[in-house]
């Protein structure tokens, strides 16, 4: 089975690749129905608020781990099959989704910051998982409380299950819960209460987390803005 690519012509000129990769017979039935939804293709419009230096592809594919990265060299944000079936061993099938959607707009997030030449000071996996908070909650509508909820929930239940790694370049699971939620706090207190139960966040860093939200959000502005599409210049 070949792979299926579709083309998604941006504003800059560039062409950003859509990929249906070879599936095992185990993931077939996936293979098919991402093809029929289209997530990889709506995701694949993000893309359009800023202009790329060059043609990236998105790719759903076989691979060794259930995870999903930037490949710098190919210009590739690679989702695996394998992914999927992990995610929903955590969140389960309902909260799939958005937690995808969530790892495909936190690897986007290390595209942009490669290609870009963006100056992140401090870690970059932190930086990735501002920039899918700001843009997730950038959206009017509840599209976006969903994909930090469920984001939020999917690293609470991993925390539960690891040890942190203290050498690890990503922030412990335990960590990245809260600073979702942190944000969520700070970024849409008018419906934060639906998703997040009273006392999740202890006062001290509540208190905080309008002005941390505020900074991500101007700080992400700020990088963008000399390639944003959007008028105004703003991303979010």
């Amino acid at each position: 089975m070949h792979a299926l690519v579709l083309l998604l012509t941006l504003s800059a000129g560039h062409k950003m690749a859509v990929e249906y990769g070879p599936a095992k017979p185990a993931h077939a039935a996936l293979r098919q129905k991402e093809q029929q939804r289209g997530v990889l293709e709506a995701f694949a419009k993000i893309a359009v608020t800023v202009r790329l230096p060059r043609d990236i592809t998105l790719a759903l594919r076989e691979c060794d781990a259930p995870t999903a990265f930037w490949d710098r060299a190919s210009a590739t944000i690679v989702l695996c099959y394998g992914y999927y079936d992990f995610v929903r061993s955590v969140v389960g099938e309902k909260q799939q989704l958005p937690v995808i959607a969530f790892t495909l707009l936190h690897e986007l997030g290390h595209a942009l910051a490669h290609d870009l030449e963006l100056p992140i000071v401090g870690r970059g996996e932190d930086a990735a998982d501002r920039y899918a908070t700001v843009f997730a909650l950038s959206v009017e509508s509840e599209i976006g409380d969903q994909i930090i909820a469920a984001a939020a929930r999917f690293f609470l239940e991993l925390s539960k299950r690891h040890q942190p790694s203290f050498w690890d370049e990503h922030s412990s699971e335990g960590t990245r819960f809260y600073d979702l939620a942190c944000a969520f706090y700070g970024g849409r207190p008018s419906t934060y209460s639906r998703y997040f139960s009273d006392g999740v966040l202890p006062a001290a860093r509540a208190v905080r987390c309008a002005g941390e939200f505020q900074q991500a959000l101007r700080g992400w502005n700020a990088l963008l803005e000399p390639y944003s599409n959007i008028e105004g210049g703003k991303t979010f």
